[in-house]
């Protein structure tokens, strides 16, 4: 796989779109592609939403995930670069991916991830500008607020 990521980091992001033009998101009319079975309406843990990308970037916190390059130079931090490979690889291949949960974190005002981070940063270094969210039934009003 090594090799595989070498020859996406000498890509540029707009070569990297043209392989996969949109995300595929496990939502609506494709949720029956669900891994995460607490995103299930019925389970009534989460609300899925609509968001704008980069208001949802403005407004999180992403902890140790760069989010200034698409790709990190190997010695940087080369988890980053294989989750970043298997999620454009899932598009391109046009797989649903889960979409990213999060929860309004009231000390700093701000949305962190329970999961979903990379999958937030490649949506955005793409320039998708709408990914669907999970919120916490119980942070809607309060993420809404911000995004």
């Amino acid at each position: 796989m090594a090799d595989l990521i070498k020859e996406f980091l000498v890509k540029t992001v707009e070569d990297i779109k043209l392989l996969a033009p949109k995300p595929y998101w496990a939502v609506n009319e494709n949720s029956s592609s669900l891994k995460a079975s607490d995103l299930l309406p019925e389970e009534g843990i989460f609300k899925i939403h609509l968001v704008r990308t980069e208001e949802l970037v403005n407004n999180s916190y992403f902890r140790e995930v760069d989010m200034t390059s698409l790709f990190l130079p190997e010695n940087v931090n080369i988890n980053n670069n294989h989750r970043i490979y298997r999620i454009i690889q899932h598009w391109i291949n046009k797989e649903y991916l889960d979409p990213p949960k999060v929860h309004y974190n009231t000390f700093d005002k701000k949305i962190e991830f329970e999961d979903g981070r990379h999958r937030v940063k490649t949506s955005y270094l793409l320039g998708y500008e709408l990914i669907p969210v999970a919120i916490y039934f119980e942070d809607v009003d309060a993420v809404g607020n911000l995004i």
